[in-house]
């Protein structure tokens, strides 16, 4: 396997990233760009409720039901997809924030642990009560229209929704009453919020996020692919990356020369698509800064304990979205859908060994 650059470039690049691509402690692939999940709200809407920002889940939960207005506008717009992987990453930035893990650090699938049973219950909850449909089948795509509609006080997604959101680009236009006269209404109203916490005492705050890298197999022309990797990283980086800039923050942050030289770029990169501007035009510089902090920091379910194979197996089949739905819809409780998801997860693994 081909590795990546040593030294001084290692030290140019986010621990968190070159940690998730390595094994034994050696880096296989080179991490390029990632993204961290984002919980959205209505700062508008918020305010006039007296409502604090969500950093906990017990003030997502607290703000959902207080802003729901039956008929008109939901608390919160949750994925509930079986199946999905936007489903599944909703689920995991829940379960994180919960304290839930998949697999222990002794390999034992949890998730009929007492901190995983609080996240299948909190997020079913949530759907049934206080997501559009109560319970139905809300996806990428609805829950970003309900969202945009301004039909909804929150929403989990990724930063990929914020060049939309400021209405720079045409195939996903913000509809809101408001947004009428100003496009970017949403935009300059809404807060991100990317890590959150249990609001256990001492309990840390979590994030789940994405990251792309550059593979190189064994038997590739690797003196090549090597150097297009490292052209990649380097000369060619900034124009990736303002590919869509939104979604991809550099974990490549600077060179030898100036270690902040690519994420202080980032910063000024135009997004959007029929229509450019930087992001900091409409978002205020603590969610610029919030982007990159989930980036830096963000958490994969199975990662830290060497589970690497079993997570890339559960990804291509999403089991544990199948039985939360079904919670989701009624047709079981909500500890049924725990044991129904590590039942399907210990089958999985089984099949992998």
């Amino acid at each position: 396997m081909w590795q990546a650059p040593p030294s001084p470039w290692g030290q140019t690049f986010s621990q968190t990233a070159l940690s998730l691509v390595s094994e034994d402690g050696r880096p296989a692939a080179v991490p390029s760009d990632g993204w961290g999940q984002l919980l959205i709200y209505r700062k508008d809407l918020f305010r006039r409720a007296g409502l604090p920002a969500p950093m906990t889940l017990g003030d997502v939960s607290r703000a959902a039901k207080r802003l729901n207005k039956p008929g008109t506008r939901a608390g919160i717009t949750l994925a509930t997809a079986p199946g999905e992987s936007f489903t599944a990453q909703t689920f995991e930035h829940v379960a994180l924030a919960a304290g839930c893990q998949v697999v222990d650090d002794q390999g034992r699938i949890r998730l009929t642990s007492p901190a995983c049973r609080r996240a299948f219950r909190f997020y079913v909850d949530l759907a049934r009560r206080y997501s559009p449909g109560h319970g139905g089948r809300q996806d990428v795509d609805s829950t970003r229209r309900t969202y945009f509609a301004g039909r909804a006080a929150m929403i989990f997604w990724s930063p990929f929704l914020l060049d939309a959101m400021a209405g720079l680009r045409d195939d996903a236009v913000p509809t809101c009453p408001e947004c009428r006269k100003d496009p970017a209404f949403l935009a300059r109203n809404s807060g991100l919020v990317g890590a959150l916490s249990s609001g256990a005492r001492g309990a840390a705050p979590a994030q789940f996020g994405e990251l792309s890298s550059w593979g190189i197999t064994a038997n590739a022309n690797t003196d090549a692919a090597g150097r297009f990797v490292e052209y990649m990283l380097s000369d060619g980086y900034l124009p990736w990356l303002s590919l869509s800039p939104q979604g991809k923050y550099p974990v490549r942050t600077g060179d030898a020369g100036d270690p902040e030289r690519y994420a202080s770029a980032w910063e000024r990169l135009d997004s959007g698509v029929e229509r450019k501007a930087p992001l900091r035009r409409f978002y205020g510089q603590a969610s610029i800064d919030r982007l990159g902090d989930g980036v830096r920091s963000f958490q994969r379910w199975g990662f830290q304990q060497g589970e690497a194979p079993l997570i890339g197996a559960l990804r291509t089949q999403e089991p544990i979205t199948r039985p939360l739905a079904l919670g989701i819809s009624g047709a079981i409780d909500s500890r049924t859908a725990a044991r129904r998801a590590q039942a399907a997860v210990e089958a999985v693994r089984a099949r992998t060994r």
